[in-house]
């Protein structure tokens, strides 16, 4: 499985390769269901969140605003993120929003003049 992964990690980037690695951790979901903090307070989909970590502040605080601070221009969407618990296309559709506001892109929200 680990060479599957990055020969199709090569094949769609050309930016990122075996070497350029640091490291690299494939979890099958045979693996993703033996994970101790899946026993404990997790699921498949992510880790359950405690009460600082509900609404706007998934998955965690420091990342709830789609973007890895410390990252220049790394932006985050998946089911831990707001609103959490769910795979839908309201998470991407939130990070585009601050992608396009940090950016300059077209937002269809504001051109209608709604919040969303």
């Amino acid at each position: 499985m680990r060479d599957a992964c990055l020969d199709l990690l090569e094949k769609y980037t050309t930016n990122v390769n075996r070497k350029s690695l640091v490291g690299y951790a494939p979890l099958s979901p045979w693996t993703i269901t033996r994970l101790r903090n899946f026993d404990y307070e997790g699921n498949m989909v992510g880790l359950d969140h405690e009460a600082r970590q509900q609404g706007s502040f998934q998955p965690i605080p420091e990342f709830s605003g789609y973007k890895i601070p410390w990252v220049k221009n790394l932006f985050c969407s998946g089911t831990c993120w707001w609103p959490g618990g769910f795979a839908g296309d309201s998470k991407a559709y939130n990070a585009y929003k601050v992608i396009a506001e940090e950016h300059g892109l077209r937002s269809p929200a504001k051109e209608k003049g709604r919040p969303y």
